[in-house]
């Protein structure tokens, strides 16, 4: 009769089953991907896209102002960063605040709830932040969409919009 006889694996061994086994449970990738998981569930593989970890930012929260009197003057700034970029035609100089101001305004929306002006006060300062949302929107989206932007289109709703928001100051 033939028995088989196993024998104590050699140390080698153990670490090559170990190493290997190690690696086929993480999975192994030649070239690492870039996902991002959204709140939807929706995932996007930044590779499936083109890009790569050098085409990918990281977007930090901006300190908010903590009084309304400080949120109107921070928003009457980017306003002018905003105009004067588009005025002297360059872009690059209005399309950060163009996308920082959104998240302003919504800081806005609350500190104006949260304020002790009375309520016929927060509907008129809720009109105007809307109209800034509307105004900016639109020229945000002209942007996008590689279209010229003419400043001055939108420059009378914007500046009753910020005088009405100033008057709140």
């Amino acid at each position: 009769m033939n028995y088989l006889v196993f024998s104590r694996p050699s140390k080698l061994f153990t670490i090559g089953l170990a190493v290997g086994l190690t690696a086929g449970l993480c999975g192994c990738r030649s070239e690492p991907e870039a996902e991002i998981a959204a709140d939807s569930g929706t995932e996007i593989v930044a590779k499936d896209s083109g890009l790569d970890a050098d085409n990918l930012v990281v977007l930090e929260d901006s300190e908010m102002p903590s009084s309304l009197p400080d949120a109107v003057i921070m928003l009457e700034t980017m306003r002018d960063n905003i105009r004067d970029g588009l005025v002297n035609d360059d872009i690059d100089v209005a399309h950060g605040p163009l996308h920082e101001v959104g998240h302003l305004l919504e800081h806005l929306q609350k500190l104006v709830a949260d304020s002790d002006i009375s309520d016929d006060q927060k509907m008129i300062a809720s009109e105007a932040i809307e109209q800034l949302f509307d105004s900016f929107g639109s020229i945000d989206e002209l942007i996008h969409d590689d279209q010229p932007v003419d400043y001055s289109a939108y420059q009378d709703d914007i500046d009753s919009a910020m005088s009405t928001l100033s008057e709140m100051k």
